[in-house]
């Protein structure tokens, strides 16, 4: 990124950026968003260097050697780069200082994707769990309540935890508490928004503890989420995609604009998202027929496998036209779709979330041959096995989708 003459010194006339990000904060919302800075900047021949407080570099005489401003901004570093006129973008929601050009991700629209999957799952209550005093639980919980009211239900049970509830075994036993009550209390299945995967996981922890079934009894999707959590233990957990490789990119790309002396206008601009990755969190279908839920249970607990419809019905000891009739009362769709469906998204799962060679998961999910497979694949999705996985891994985690 830096072309380095003497000393690893950039060219006269390169723009030299701060990055203002705690990379010690190993998570995507500071990384990917550095990652995406990271790409912008080498597009456009900039020596970018991490400064997350302005504090100066060794071979620069001040801070008014930097042409700009980027990332995570606090009062701190704002009044800093006030005072020596250099432009800043901020990216951080949370930021104490409101004025700022700014690249944020469209939280409130994401919450609402959150909504209208946990009810489209069959889900009639709703909770939010959130973290106290932070600008993201307003616009989760203000977007959950509008989708919940659009398709006619009451407000969601709330429920906020310090940030730091980890820290201290006060804050990890109010925690525990509350769901644990909360959850005891819960006569129906239930859908949940968790702002963060933290205490999403603990969510799922804790249902394990009681003998709920995840989704079964309780569906989770998390707004704020960590590959980590969402993907090391089971159940992974249903997220909304939320590009964070593209808030860094375009954030960068507003510095360039007022680094040219350009007026931006939007002073906020909001990077939103258009979908859910679902995982099995809230891969399920809750119904009041137990006819249809056990049938949906069976369908989700065998979709690596080839199912037949009157096999199934065989399974629940009822005829194939008895479950016909009554899943497309329930569900509005076919039985066979519907395994279709849980198979074909159990494999866009696997190829996105793992690296496993097309003939082992072609194998593991019951198909004849790796070109079975393939043709099977490309039917229901439009796209190759090995061509799907590289869109969803470039634009999930890898890269910046266009504009």
């Amino acid at each position: 990124m830096i072309d380095a003459k003497k000393n690893g010194k950039p060219e006269p006339g390169t723009k030299r950026v701060a990055i203002a990000i705690e990379l010690d904060q190993r998570v995507p919302w500071h990384l990917d968003c550095y990652q995406g800075i990271l790409q912008y900047g080498a597009e456009q021949g900039w020596a970018c260097v991490v400064d997350t407080y302005l504090v100066g570099m060794t071979g620069q005489s001040d801070i008014s050697d930097y042409d700009g401003v980027v990332g995570r901004i606090n009062e701190e570093v704002a009044q800093s780069a006030r005072e020596h006129g250099i432009p800043v973008v901020n990216h951080w929601q949370n930021s104490p200082v409101h004025d700022l050009p700014s690249v944020l991700f469209d939280y409130r629209t994401g919450a609402k994707l959150a909504g209208d999957h946990l009810v489209a799952c069959g889900y009639r209550r709703f909770a939010h769990l959130g973290i106290t005093m932070q600008a993201v639980n307003m616009l989760d919980l203000q977007g959950l309540t509008e989708s919940l009211a659009a398709h006619g239900f009451k407000e969601p049970d709330t429920f906020e935890f310090a940030h730091d509830f980890e820290v201290h075994r006060e804050g990890m036993m109010h925690l525990r508490r509350v769901l644990t009550s909360w959850l005891q209390a819960q006569t129906a299945p239930v859908g949940v928004l968790s702002q963060h995967s933290v205490i999403a996981r603990y969510l799922a922890q804790i249902c394990a503890e009681m003998g709920l079934r995840v989704p079964e009894d309780v569906g989770i999707v998390v707004q704020l989420a960590d590959d980590v959590l969402s993907l090391a233990a089971s159940p992974t957990l249903t997220e909304i995609d939320s590009d964070y490789v593209g808030i860094g990119y375009e954030s960068a790309r507003m510095l360039d604009e007022l680094m040219a002396g350009q007026t931006v206008d939007p002073l906020v601009r909001k990077i939103t998202p258009t979908r859910l990755v679902v995982r099995e969190s809230s891969d399920f279908y809750v119904s009041r027929d137990p006819l249809v839920t056990e049938a949906m249970r069976y369908i989700a607990d065998h979709c690596r496998q080839t199912l037949r419809v009157e096999d199934l019905a065989d399974e629940l000891n009822t005829s194939r036209r008895t479950l016909e009739r009554r899943f497309e009362e329930v569900v509005g769709r076919s039985v066979y779709s519907e395994i279709t469906r849980v198979r074909t998204d159990y494999v866009k799962r696997v190829l996105i979330e793992t690296d496993r060679p097309l003939a082992a998961i072609a194998q593991d999910c019951g198909f004849s041959s790796a070109s079975h497979f393939t043709r099977y694949f490309s039917k229901e999705a439009g796209l190759t096995p090995s061509a799907y996985r590289q869109q969803e891994q470039r634009a999930t985690r890898g890269g910046v989708r266009s504009k």
